[in-house]
């Protein structure tokens, strides 16, 4: 009987924890958010950050995915409260990001499902750049049947689960290099969550509004929450966090909170590459062009820890692990068109002349001007120039595709060199500069690959992968 007693008092209080704390879909996922005390709404590029605001995942300059996994009350008896979420978004350049999540909570008498479907996209604007999003999800909670919820008639008569559709907005907006600020509102349609058609139970509609400020190599968040809970009122919940690289950016330590908890945790670059090649195609006009097709994939994992000001006795806090995947192809066409000087007209002047002769007769002569053979001695010059020109620039090529070899053999200092000598041939070809920019990039000089991509753009103002390339960089300088 006691048995029966407490096995029924437990899933009670459970229940009912379920319902108030970790219902109404009030968590979302992404460990470094979290980690950050949730304080996101201004954040850009993170792999799951659309859930905090949709226009997160313009930011982004590749794709990415996050998986992770996170125990709740680290040794709770009796259940096994879980929290698990994958998702994240592709990359389209200037068609913008499409994002998608599933996560769920999973627990012995409640369980909550959520998929969520995105859209971003960046504009440039007088006044900085501004990115907006949207986002819908289809949100879905279920009870467990056990022999208590059998007998209880509000299960009976509407079952054991109800799901709704929630509608997302949000906005960022980049003043600066070192300010962001954010907007989002999410449940918008506050979505009815009741298990009776005829009750209502609306989820929350939630603003949010944040900043982002970078000092130095420190990232420092702070964001606040207001909560329309109709019956419950309103609820505000102010929110903060830092994020502070170290070891060029391998190890990323973090740190905040909010009203309800302290957040602490780490992300750790486990693996990172990137490859090129390129091959020469034909082009439309004729001319033979250079194709280059450039790869990158970086690892990180991450470790979360949430402890939580109100909970339950004998428990270790929140648990979040979890990896993240970003990975990235550029294509890009270029060729070096050589215009040929216009021929220049043969140009004959006849003048006459009188010449005496010995028999003391007068004929007219035909003399040829010295502008023709002037003429001829500066087209021959210039064609000189030319083959030079063409010389030094097979040379540079050579040089170039020697620094190829040694790039994917990982030998960046004899890479670097090579480049060095197909610069000192042809200055003005943008690909050597290019291509030491990927050089530095392979090897973590985030800095100076900057400036080389600079320079192939002030060469090549046009080139749309070296915008994509210095896009990236300055993603990664500012803390991505």
């Amino acid at each position: 009987m006691n048995r029966h007693i407490l096995y029924l008092t437990v899933n009670l209080l459970l229940l009912f924890f379920s319902s108030i704390a970790y219902a109404a879909f009030d968590e979302l996922p992404g460990k470094r958010q979290t980690a950050l005390g949730g304080a996101g709404v201004a954040d850009g590029g993170d792999p799951l950050g659309f859930y905090n605001n949709p226009a997160s995942s313009a930011w982004g300059t590749t794709s990415a995915f996050e998986t992770q996994y996170g125990k709740m009350f680290l040794g709770l008896e009796g259940d096994n409260l879980s929290r698990s979420a994958l998702g994240g978004y592709l990359y389209f350049g200037e068609w913008g990001s499409f994002s998608l999540g599933y996560d769920q909570l999973i627990s012995t008498l409640y369980g909550e499902q959520r998929t969520n479907l995105g859209y971003a996209k960046k504009f440039s604007l007088p006044f900085g750049i501004f990115s907006a999003g949207l986002g819908t999800s289809v949100l879905a909670r279920n009870y467990t049947e056990t022999e208590y919820t059998l007998i209880d008639p509000l299960f009976q008569e509407n079952g054991y689960g109800v799901s709704s559709f929630g509608i997302h907005f949000g906005t960022q907006w980049q003043f600066t290099d070192s300010l962001r600020v954010g907007l989002a509102v999410r449940n918008l349609n506050s979505p009815n969550q009741a298990l009776s058609e005829d009750s209502e139970d609306p989820l929350p509609r939630e603003y949010s509004f944040g900043a982002t400020y970078h000092w130095k190599s420190i990232l420092f968040l702070a964001q606040m929450d207001y909560r329309d809970r109709s019956a419950g009122g309103v609820d505000f919940t102010p929110r903060f966090g830092a994020e502070y690289p170290l070891f060029g950016k391998l190890l990323s330590l973090r740190g905040g909170g909010n009203r309800d908890e302290l957040t602490a945790g780490f992300g750790l670059n486990l693996y990172s590459t990137s490859s090129g090649k390129s091959f020469m195609v034909p082009g439309s006009d004729g001319e033979r062009k250079r194709m280059q097709i450039d790869q990158s994939l970086i690892l990180r994992m991450g470790y979360t820890f949430r402890y939580p000001f109100g909970g339950i006795q004998g428990t270790g806090g929140h648990h979040l692990f979890g990896l993240d995947v970003f990975f990235d192809r550029v294509s890009s066409v270029s060729g070096l068109k050589i215009v040929e000087k216009e021929k220049p007209v043969d140009r004959v002047v006849v003048q006459y002349d009188t010449v005496r002769t010995t028999e003391t007769r007068y004929v007219r002569v035909e003399v040829e001007d010295s502008t023709r053979i002037q003429a001829l001695q500066s087209d021959l010059r210039n064609m000189r120039t030319q083959l030079k020109k063409l010389e030094n620039l097979n040379d540079a090529q050579r040089y170039l595709e020697r620094a190829l070899e040694f790039y994917y053999q990982k030998q960046y200092q004899k890479a670097l060199e090579a480049c060095d000598q197909s610069t000192a041939l042809m200055p003005e070809l943008s690909l050597s500069y290019i291509r030491k920019g990927s050089i530095y990039y392979a090897m973590g000089e985030f800095q100076k690959a900057k400036e080389q991509w600079l320079h192939a753009l002030e060469l090549d103002p046009n080139d749309e992968s070296v915008q994509n390339y210095l896009e990236r960089v300055n993603s990664l300088l500012n803390g991505r």
